[in-house]
């Protein structure tokens, strides 16, 4: 008798899996979860600051400095004149606000306005550009020397309208600039006309308030925004406001304004390595008709973005920590490169709520998305190795509707989507994802909701996901619910996920993903070939409701795992339950596959378990298990479905253990096919077996060996046959009488006072066939130790773990060189960390891979610029 190997492997697989996946051992250290508390947003933003002047000087253009409104005649003199009279009469204590009455006054130069000027236009005043040459229509005295904000300050420009007038003669323009100042109010201001430019530009400002302003008519090819931001690195970028010291944008309110058919509404599509533009508030605007994104904030922290709503847009909110350009452009290299380490810094702390956004593509933007998170690892360059990953951001209370991709993540860590509603509106035949996130780690998305996406609600490639309290229902074929893609990890909390489509699988763990689990929920599918759970990697599920109605409910297909723990399954169709099955067209290849079923129940009105071309190992530990028509467990050819096999071969290579198991049903298998059965632990089963024909010239029957260990027993409900028998249990029927053994020619091998026979046809034996399942492993081993998002995960009468610092992985006790060289090697392929544990220490950043990110951090934090 061979002893049994197969539950050892796969022992071994599983536990590479629950390193790989970012899942803790029983003995692994424990892993806090980010504070998503402490992403507030914009806090204590004021502005604009009013002024209290001891005096207010009024003045006139047209009444005072004779300016021309009947727009004949240029009215650029008579109003340069009035600002030249505030800027020679206006102090902190003193304000002048020009008046420019209702009218068209025309422009053929640009105007300079200085500080501590009011430029109010009356309703109906309209300031027109009639100038070909270069230069905008207004801004601030740019004084040389001065950069900072001293340049000018306590400027409001209120009501009118800025007229970019626009031809095709022109050179490209921006209407209003202002950069190196503090304090500004633009009020009620209509900015109409742009070619090629921005509407209204800021450098290196502070203090600003832009509100109930009216943003319109684009000219031109060049994805701009309507409302830029700047900072003050080069002359290219801003020109004619020396010096260039990198002067950031900050503490500013856009609110109450419209924006329609620009190009873009608000943001910067150009930053400095190390500088953030910081505390803003975007607030309560609309947006229509706009080509490109809606708002594009690129290095941005402290902000808030709320209550905007987004119309017929391209795209919506999009906020990077990096440009997306293989050369990296838009990110500048800053003036003065001294301690540039030390000054970068992921924590954005940014909320985006309450916005609904309307998005499809346009000939602006192929491919639209509702909001977009993304980061960028930078290595091998001019300046330092970092990844520039987007952290600390919360995505809630938001509308989507989106004929794209509603939410995309990419290198982002500490991020919290909730309470959304995502809707997908364009082509169901499309190859969108809903939600699409790669590289991540300690990302939350709780209490969304989800319905009508192309392809797949969520995708995870390359990193770890937390799924919580969730609502998915995908109507279109080809379109899962949650999917784990390459190297992804899922941990999923209390879903109800529901598909119609076919080949639509609720849960779905893509090969070569990373582990997928699932605590509670209910998890549907109404099409064909769409398992409620389908699992090519490793999953694990506990107490959930799993239901197939033209389809299983569970399907493992090789070579995969998939554990479950008081789950419900059940089908209304006539396949399996269970189906274990392998995809190579010649048959069952040396890998394998386990089905771990613990608690719970399995109803079918077929088969419960079935299971072909592959190599496989079923585990019942104490499940209830009904089959109205079908087998208990049957392991079969089937090169009529979905591809499993060909004619000929596909055939199954199963063990079934029993673990303290009260099953009742018979087990079935054919000519091309190999079943071993395991009683272990006190178990009995009910039922005979059925050793059948694949087919013509494909043999007479199958092969089934049933081993019973003592204290279990085998209760017959008719004579059968077995391959082989070893028992050192019981063999009886269902009144407790045993059964007579025979081999082949009838002779008796053990007698008995039951009417039924259990004829051996080629090996008997008393004693039972080596076997172990291996480790089993309890849903505890798979989950993570997150007690703010799931407050069961931890058992109150469990030990704590032992406390390890993240980083050590030499397990000296502290962070130090030799643990980055350790890492460092691992990555390089140079030598690989040899312990699972240590392996848990070195992946510092949580996203269950070991990567060159993770040395970054060590690197980092032994230099003590940036702790982990």
């Amino acid at each position: 008798m061979s002893t049994k190997i197969l539950s050892r492997t796969l022992a071994a697989l599983t536990a590479i899996a629950l390193v790989g996946g970012g899942c803790a051992l029983p003995d692994a250290m424990k892993v806090s979860a980010y504070s998503y508390d402490s992403i507030t947003g914009a806090v204590n933003v004021t502005g604009f600051k009013a002024v209290k002047y001891q005096k207010v000087i009024t003045v006139n253009v047209v009444t005072d400095f004779g300016a021309d409104n009947t727009g004949s005649v240029s009215a650029t003199a008579a109003i340069q004149n009035a600002l030249r009279y505030a800027r020679d009469n206006a102090s902190d204590k003193i304000q002048v606000k020009i008046v420019i009455p209702k009218g068209t006054y025309s422009m053929t130069k640009s105007l300079i306005i200085g500080s501590n000027t009011h430029l109010y236009m009356e309703k109906g005043a309209v300031i027109r550009k009639d100038y070909t040459k270069p230069g905008c229509m207004l801004q601030n005295i740019a004084t040389t020397g001065i950069g900072g904000y001293g340049a000018a300050k306590n400027i409001i420009v209120e009501g009118g309208c800025f007229d970019g007038n626009v031809n095709y003669d022109m050179w490209n323009f921006t209407n209003v600039r202002f950069a190196h100042m503090t304090n500004l109010l633009v009020k009620n201001v209509t900015f109409k006309g742009n070619l090629n430019a921005h509407h209204l530009e800021f450098g290196g400002v502070r203090n600003v308030t832009v509100q109930g302003c009216d943003f319109s008519d684009y000219h031109g090819e060049y994805l701009k925004e309507a409302i830029q931001f700047d900072m003050m690195n080069n002359s290219s970028l801003f020109p004619g406001f020396e010096p260039y010291d990198d002067t950031t944008c900050k503490n500013v309110i856009i609110r109450k304004n419209n924006f329609h058919d620009v190009m873009r509404g608000i943001g910067s599509h150009s930053s400095t390595l190390g500088s953030y533009f910081t505390d803003f508030l975007i607030e309560n605007n609309t947006f229509t008709n706009i080509g490109n994104c809606t708002i594009l904030m690129q290095s941005y922290k402290n902000t808030t973005v709320s209550g905007n709503k987004m119309n017929n847009v391209g795209s919506g909110i999009i906020l990077r920590n990096m440009s997306p350009f293989e050369d990296n452009k838009g990110y500048n290299d800053p003036v003065s490169n001294a301690d540039l380490e030390s000054r970068l810094d992921n924590d954005l702390n940014t909320v985006i709520k309450n916005n609904v956004i309307n998005a499809a593509p346009n000939a602006d933007t192929p491919s639209s998305v509702g909001i977009q998170l993304f980061g960028k690892l930078i290595e091998g360059g001019a300046n330092t190795d970092f990844d520039h990953q987007v952290e600390g951001v919360r995505v809630t209370g938001n509308e989507f509707n989106v004929a794209g991709t509603c939410i995309q993540l990419d290198d982002v860590n500490g991020i919290k989507i909730d309470s959304n509603k995502l809707h997908y509106t364009g082509d169901k035949s499309a190859e969108y994802d809903l939600v699409s996130v790669k590289n991540s780690s300690e990302t939350l998305f709780s209490g969304n909701t989800a319905v009508s996406p192309p392809d797949d609600s969520f995708t995870v490639s390359s990193g770890r996901v937390y799924l919580q309290d969730m609502s998915l229902n995908n109507s279109a074929d080809g379109c899962c619910g949650v999917r784990s893609g390459s190297k992804g990890s899922v941990f999923g909390w209390d879903m109800d996920v529901t598909t119609t489509g076919a080949a639509s699988s609720p849960i779905y763990a893509e090969r070569e993903s990373g582990s997928m689990v699932i605590s509670g929920g209910s998890y549907s599918s109404a099409g064909e070939d769409s398992p409620a759970a389908l699992s090519k990697s490793v999953m694990a599920i506990n107490g959930a409701e799993l239901k197939g109605g033209k389809s299983e409910a569970v399907r493992v297909e090789d070579p995969a795992m998939m554990y479950l723990y008081g789950c419900k399954l059940s089908t209304d169709s006539s396949d399996a339950a269970a189906v274990i099955c392998g995809t190579d067209p010649f048959g069952a290849d040396s890998k394998l596959s386990r089905l771990y079923v613990e608690g719970g129940s399995i109803s079918a009105k077929n088969d419960a378990i079935f299971t072909t071309n592959c190599q496989s190992e079923v585990i019942l530990h104490s499940t209830e298990v009904t089959s109205e028509n079908g087998y208990l467990l049957n392991a079969s050819s089937n090169p009529t479905r979905w591809g499993w096999g060909r004619k000929g071969c596909g055939g199954a290579k199963c063990s079934l253990t029993m673990i303290r198991e009260n099953a009742e049903g018979d087990i079935g298998c054919d000519s091309l096919s190999e079943l071993s059965v395991y009683l272990t632990d006190f178990s009995d089963y009910t039922g005979i077996t059925a050793e059948y024909s694949a087919g013509e010239n494909l043999g007479e029957r199958g092969h089934i060996t049933m081993n019973i260990d003592p204290g279990s027993a085998w209760i017959i409900t008719g004579s059968c046959s077995v391959s082989k028998l070893h028992t050192a249990g019981e063999v009886k029927d269902i009144n407790g009488r045993h059964a007579v053994i025979t081999d082949r020619y009838g002779n008796i091998l053990r007698d008995g006072k039951s009417h039924y026979t259990v004829t051996v046809l080629d090996e008997y034996s008393e004693r039972p066939d080596l076997h172990s399942a291996g480790e089993i492993y309890s849903f505890e081993d798979f989950r993570l130790s997150r007690t703010s998002i799931d407050p069961t995960i931890v058992d109150d009468n469990s030990p704590e773990p032992e406390y390890t610092v993240r980083g050590d992985v030499n397990g000296n006790g502290s962070l130090e060189i030799g643990d980055l060289i350790m890492v460092a090697s691992h990555v390089k392929g140079v030598k690989a960390i040899s312990s699972a544990d240590a392996e848990k220490r070195a992946d510092v950043n949580r996203d269950g891979i070991v990567d060159i990110k993770d040395t970054m951090l060590i690197a980092a934090a032994i230099k003590g610029i940036r702790p982990l």
